[in-house]
């Protein structure tokens, strides 16, 4: 259960904007222990959730970094949004591996109530609503891992429907939400999904130092774009389908018990889908995107497995790269595709336990992303990729120890740190590099947690989503949440 006021402040609406009210889940499950070699688990869980939401402000480009501009919308956002899922996983010892297979449902609603002009004039409201229901199956057989020869086998399948209403209406005096239906309303859009894969994996001990792993998967998804009941939009039907075959092969050797080198090549997918017609950047449905990595790297465990360190560097191609843009002429958005994307890295991360109860992690990752084609003109190529770090270095360090028999206090600090980061595809507008500073104190036991936190304890300020609104003369954007402090007490049965 969370139940909190706020801290994003606006300039126009007195009350904190990122409110969350009666924000509650319940989780439970039941297994079954049929025989040794069969377990039945069943899974439920309800979520309910009434939150801030739609915080955006129109600014200047040259003052994008600025947050002493406000949200100065007139109306302060509402998003209600309930969930229901339910599963069951079966697991099966068979002699040639063990067989799971989870099948699950979930129902998700979704309405946000929302300023429609981003200003402190009563001009209008939007309404974005989403209803999902989708159901998925999974089914894999995973051999023992002792062998020589490792294998995994399975299937997956999901059916989802998703239906999206967008209304934009004047602002009512009494800033009520307002009723609808998705059967009778106009300009509400379907999109069904009936996606499958199949998927293969093994292993092989070559020799007591070197493994071998090849894999091979298909993706198909065959998605359904139906508009109705709308002035502006003609009915229709759109179908596409989309698919593609994932080869993997990686190569690990073991110089010493202690130390591993190994290099991988895998092919990624991303399904695509449909945009509004209206859509100006890119109307009609967006490609999937598929990618091909190379990675090369080092694992390592040494002062006699108090620490580990892992390296790796790695090279990305991206052909039709997803971005999200918004589009002020048909004022929705959609996703429009990036030709191709290349993407240099280097990785590192450390794990150290120099004593007992203490725990030291440093993660550090760059990220050199470019646009090589953006559209098939020379427009935009060589820009970096927005929404990408130019690096992020994660560092915590962890002390837990006994204070009696039944409890242990532990303290906490984590540091996060983004480098520079561009927000829109023509590199108009970033932010520099930031920082941000959470800890936690507390107390627990088996049953019970008891501790004090503080997050973003430096108080960072930066744009956390941006979008051009009128290119290179304003933006809209997000902001972030300044810092915070509770008491946060656990009950575990």
């Amino acid at each position: 259960y969370h139940n909190r006021d706020g801290q994003i402040r606006g300039s126009t609406v007195s009350q904190p904007l990122d409110f969350a009210k009666n924000d509650y889940s319940i989780r439970g499950d039941l297994k079954f222990v049929a025989s040794p070699d069969l377990t039945i688990t069943l899974l439920g869980q309800y979520s309910n959730a009434r939150l801030g939401g739609g915080i955006l402000n129109v600014v200047p480009i040259e003052r994008f970094n600025d947050l002493s501009l406000l949200v100065d919308e007139n109306f302060r956002g509402d998003n209600h949004r309930r969930i229901w899922q339910a599963a069951g996983k079966i697991e099966w010892s068979t002699p040639i591996g063990a067989l799971t297979a989870v099948s699950s449902y979930a129902d998700l609603n979704d309405y946000l109530y929302s300023d429609n002009d981003f200003s402190a004039e009563r001009f209008g409201v939007q309404l974005n609503a989403n209803r999902i229901h989708s159901f998925t199956q999974d089914i894999r057989l995973v051999s023992d891992s002792d062998k020589p020869l490792r294998y995994i086998v399975g299937g997956f399948y999901q059916d989802r429907k998703k239906h999206f209403l967008y209304q934009s209406q004047p602002d009512l005096p009494d800033d009520s939400t307002p009723l609808f239906d998705f059967d009778t309303e106009t300009g509400a859009t379907r999109t069904n999904s009936r996606a499958f894969a199949v998927f293969a994996n093994v292993s092989y001990d070559i020799t007591s130092r070197l493994e071998g792993t090849v894999a091979l998967r298909y993706d198909s998804d065959r998605r359904t774009f139906l508009i109705r009941n709308d002035a502006t939009r003609p009915d229709r039907t759109d179908r596409q389908t989309f698919h593609a075959l994932q080869p993997k092969a990686s190569l690990s050797y073991k110089i010493t018990p202690d130390l591993l080198t190994y290099a991988n090549y895998s092919r990624g997918f991303r399904t695509g889908g449909f945009n509004d017609p209206r859509y100006s950047f890119q109307p009609g449905f967006y490609a999937a995107e598929t990618s091909d990595s190379f990675e090369v790297g080092v694992k390592a465990t040494l002062l006699d497995g108090a620490m580990t360190l892992n390296g790796a560097v790695y090279h990305i191609t991206l052909k039709n790269d997803q971005t999200t843009r918004f589009d002020l002429v048909s004022f929705t958005i959609g996703n429009q595709n990036l030709r191709s994307v290349e993407s240099n890295g280097v990785e590192v991360e450390l794990n150290a336990r120099p004593i007992r109860g203490l725990e030291i992690n440093v993660g550090l990752g760059t990220a050199d992303a470019i646009i090589k084609d953006f559209n098939g003109t020379t427009i935009n190529d060589n820009n970096k990729v927005p929404y990408v770090p130019s690096y992020t270095l994660n560092t915590s360090v962890t002390y837990e120890t006994p204070i009696s028999d039944d409890w242990k206090a532990l303290v906490r600090v984590a540091y996060r740190q983004n480098g520079a980061t561009d927000w829109d595809v023509f590199n108009y507008y970033r932010t520099g590099t930031k920082g941000y500073l959470d800890g936690r104190i507390g107390v627990n036991s088996d049953h019970l947690s008891l501790a004090v936190y503080a997050r973003n304890l430096l108080n960072t300020l930066q744009p956390v989503g941006a979008d051009d609104f009128i290119p290179n003369v304003t933006v809209i954007r997000s902001p972030s949440v300044p810092r915070s402090y509770g008491v946060e007490a656990r009950f575990r049965f």
